[in-house]
């Protein structure tokens, strides 16, 4: 028996195309993130950089935040990944209409700017 994708005159189930991945250079925030060092870090002297993976929607809000690479501080993850939530971009301009991307962004922590 024939599936409902199969039938005669059906027509065959598109997928949407899978967003790109862009680097933080190819956008432009309207509204960055801040971070916040965790004062628990700043004593422990914990610093790095979190590069995060933020799929950015049609209208520039972060819809999905995840860790792509570690700063090797769980904090400071977590802070980095908070901020990014708050954060909101241009939305991404393909062929005339607004498009959801993911952005690789690198947060960093660097303890001399305490």
């Amino acid at each position: 028996m024939p599936s409902a994708a199969t039938a005669v005159g059906a027509e065959p189930v598109r997928s949407q195309p899978q967003p790109k991945v862009l680097p933080a250079s190819a956008v432009r925030y309207l509204v960055e993130p801040v971070l916040t060092y965790p004062r628990a870090s700043q004593d422990l002297g914990e610093s790095g950089t979190v590069v995060l993976k933020v799929l950015v929607d049609e209208l520039g809000r972060p819809k999905e935040v995840e860790v792509a690479k570690s700063s090797g501080h769980a904090r400071l993850d977590q802070q980095a990944m908070q901020a990014m939530r708050r954060a909101r971009f241009q939305p991404h301009i393909e062929d005339g209409a607004a498009r959801p991307v993911w952005v690789m962004a690198p947060q960093t922590f660097t303890l001399e700017d305490q």
